[in-house]
Formats: C-alpha cells, structure tokens, sequence
C-alpha cells in the first residue's frame, strides 16, 4: 500500500468517527490528526514527499487522551513517546533490526497499561467509590477487558508487520502505530473517563 493511500484511508476513518457524534475534545483531536495527514497528503501530491518533516507525524498530548487518573494518564504519555522514538525510525526508513527493543517494549508497556486499567477498575468496583461510579465501572470492566484483547492483538499485528516490512513501506506503519493509539486513548477509554469523572 503506498504512503498516498494510507492517508486517505486515515482521513476516512477520522471523518467516519467524526459522523458518530463524538465529544467536541475527541473531535478536536480527530480534526487535528484529518489535517495533519491532508498536509502530508497534498505534499505527496506536488512531488514534495521528501520534504515531509519526520516531526509532522508525532503525536503531541492532547487533554483528550487523559482520563483522569494520573497514574494511568502517565502511562499513556509514556506510550506516546515510544511510539513517538518509533514513527521517527519509520519515517526515516531506518533498519528496524536496531529497534526490536523498543518493538517490544511498546508491546510490554501497552500490556502492563492495559492490566492496570483493569486493576483500577476492580479497586474502583470493590472499593469506597460512590454507587453510580461503582455501576459504571462494573458495567466498563467486561468490556474494556474484550477491547484490551483486541487492541492489544492488533498491536501485535503491527509490530509483525514492522519487523517484516521492506524500507519503502515502514513510514505507512507510522500512521498505523498513531491511529492505534489514538482510538485506544480517545474511543476505548472514554468509559474509563466517565468513571473518574463520576467520582
């Protein structure tokens, strides 16, 4: 798949999700990411592709990504800078070979995030937390467990995908790393949000 192709498809899926009604935070970051990638986009087109910044396609914070629980807020940021230390290898079409470490220690940060996410959630559920923050909890446990399965089987496949990628094709990986985290941090966590905003 070229690079071109890729981000058309990435400016889809933000403008789909944008269509569901989603909170003007999370919108604010999809819009961002839709005219990050339109930048790039028409840049390709001109025949200026060299010229793309490696830099453009780091994910900054954003207060959407957080959710309110500052150990688990810390975590994400952690998760933003080894995807951010990897977009710039992809980018750069750099030997992956070299970066097998940082592969796996997305994949184990991603991991220990997701159990913690669960952890909090039970306290939160079995603790003195308020009834309605208790309900929503117990309600999110089962399925943020599911969403953690898959988001966690896609990371693999990704990771997969990199280590078997040829040099032309690794910047199209960055965008997949960016959009996992971003549907991760703003979609699957936003019943993780209410509960410590109900509380």
């Amino acid at each position: 798949m070229d690079r071109a192709k890729n981000l058309r498809e990435r400016i889809a899926y933000y403008r789909r999700h944008l269509g569901e009604g989603v909170s003007a935070e999370i919108a604010s970051v999809y819009l961002r990411e839709i005219a990050k990638a339109e930048a790039e986009l028409r840049r390709i087109e001109r025949g200026d592709e060299g010229t793309t910044d490696a830099m453009n396609r780091r994910l900054e914070w954003n207060d959407a990504f957080a959710i309110g629980h500052t150990l688990l807020d810390a975590q994400h940021r952690d998760l933003i800078r080894l995807i951010n230390r990897l977009c710039v290898a992809l980018d750069t079409k750099a030997d992956m070979t070299a970066k097998h470490p940082d592969l796996r220690a997305l994949l184990h940060a991603a991991k220990e995030h997701f159990e913690h996410e669960i952890a909090v959630l039970k306290a939160i559920v079995a603790g003195p937390a308020p009834d309605h923050a208790k309900a929503i909890g117990a309600s999110a446990m089962g399925e943020h467990a599911s969403a953690h399965d898959r988001a966690l089987g896609e990371l693999h496949a990704i990771v997969a995908r990199i280590e078997h990628a040829l040099a032309d094709d690794l910047p199209r990986h960055a965008d997949e790393l960016i959009t996992w985290f971003v549907v991760h941090a703003i979609k699957h966590d936003a019943n993780l949000k209410a509960v410590f905003q109900a509380m």
